[in-house]
């Protein structure tokens, strides 16, 4: 009975051990301002937890007066600077005076890691930047989340 009741204590210890090492994607939130072409914005370091060879962006929103086509570009990259998937570019056509979403931009995207391989336990960060197809720079803003 004493080595029963000590087995189900040491199982139990070893659970509660166990719980903090269970992993869970590191979701990041991100704003960026892009006001000049080429005009590059960080979301901060996140630390990927698998090696799945994806990483997901949502955009939740995005505000501008422009007047004519404006484009945002976004891609991970490693903590070192180097690019870990490839440039994504979304697009919007504004309508002066008003606040605008980008149709493209607006829902979850998957980033493939094809420059380099995703691997977990390494810090990224999602950049964007105001896209140098754009034919208006009226400032713009990028609301959403990222995983890497």
């Amino acid at each position: 009975m004493k080595r029963l009741r000590f087995r189900s204590i040491l199982i139990g210890i070893i659970l509660l051990l166990a719980l903090p090492m269970v992993a869970s994607a590191e979701t990041r939130s991100y704003y960026f301002t892009f006001s000049w072409v080429n005009q590059k914005e960080s979301s901060g370091i996140a630390v990927k937890d698998d090696n799945e060879q994806y990483a997901y962006m949502t955009g939740v929103e995005v505000f501008s007066h422009g007047e004519t086509a404006q484009y945002a570009g976004f891609r991970v990259r490693e903590s070192t600077g180097a690019a870990a998937t490839g440039y994504h570019v979304f697009t919007v056509l504004t309508n002066q005076g008003f606040t605008y979403k980008y149709a493209d931009f607006i829902g979850r995207h998957k980033f493939a890691y094809t420059v380099r391989t995703g691997v977990a336990g390494r810090n990224y960060e999602l950049y964007g930047q105001y896209d140098d197809e754009s034919q208006d720079t009226t400032p713009m803003q990028t609301i959403g989340k990222w995983t890497p």
